[in-house]
């Protein structure tokens, strides 16, 4: 019974260590895809600026 018992805890102690690495993955995977949305926002905003830049120039032109 105590070797059945042993194995038993060393499963649980193998899946706590497995959860505790999934959380720093996942954490880290979260923090990754935080920093890419917030260079996608920054970059279409700059694309944003160009185009509006353009188009002022394209109608400052026409008059």
């Amino acid at each position: 019974m105590s070797m059945m018992k042993k194995q038993m805890e060393n499963l649980k102690d193998d899946l706590q260590k497995g959860m505790k690495k999934a959380e720093f993955v996942l954490k880290d995977t979260a923090e990754d895809i935080k920093d890419d949305a917030k260079g996608v926002m920054m970059s279409m905003e700059m694309k944003k600026d160009e185009m509006v830049e353009e188009y002022e120039q394209k109608n400052l032109l026409k008059i």
